[in-house]
């Protein structure tokens, strides 16, 4: 088809839509509600205009199940974008690329070393450490030194939900 026959589809009354004649503002509302996964794998390899679409979208929603998801190309590709990120059954690993990280859910207990690797995120706003409600899941050592101490100043909110609290442990 020439240029004449495209405008030609486009502005009779029964036109079909071209993907690609969409502005990138409407890109930029559907894209909130998709998964970087859905984003990645559908439209990352379409042409260089999603591709830059793509790599110029913030504030984005990250969710893994499995730590082999972490590495994989989607969550490299939108990793120092990402400000909301909830892992399931992940130990964390190095997280120094998810640079923007503001609201961390975790449905781990994170051990000493894994509070240590979570001081990436300095500019921690909301933390949520949350248990299925199966099996027990009780405060380590090192998580009320974790959440109570200075090292998240801008932390804003705290949810512990679905925890057992061991009485032989002390909060001081």
């Amino acid at each position: 088809m020439n240029r004449i026959d495209d405008l030609s589809i486009i502005s009779s009354p029964c036109a079909i839509m071209i993907l690609e004649s969409l502005p990138d503002e409407i890109f930029f509302e559907i894209f909130e509600y998709v998964s970087i996964q859905d984003l990645y794998h559908g439209f990352y390899s379409l042409n260089l205009r999603f591709r830059m679409i793509l790599a110029s979208l913030t504030n984005l929603y990250g969710e893994t199940t499995f730590e082999r998801e972490l590495s994989s190309p989607p969550f490299r590709f939108f990793a120092s974008r990402i400000t909301k990120l909830s892992m399931h059954n992940v130990d964390l690993m190095d997280l120094s690329s998810f640079s923007a990280v503001r609201s961390l859910t975790l449905y781990i207990e994170p051990n000493r070393a894994q509070c240590h690797l979570i001081r990436v995120f300095s500019h921690l706003k909301y933390l949520y450490i949350s248990q299925r409600p199966i099996g027990h899941f009780y405060y380590s050592v090192s998580l009320p030194h974790f959440v109570f101490t200075n090292a998240y100043p801008n932390l804003y909110t705290c949810e512990l939900n679905l925890i057992s609290y061991r009485i032989q442990q002390h909060w001081t």
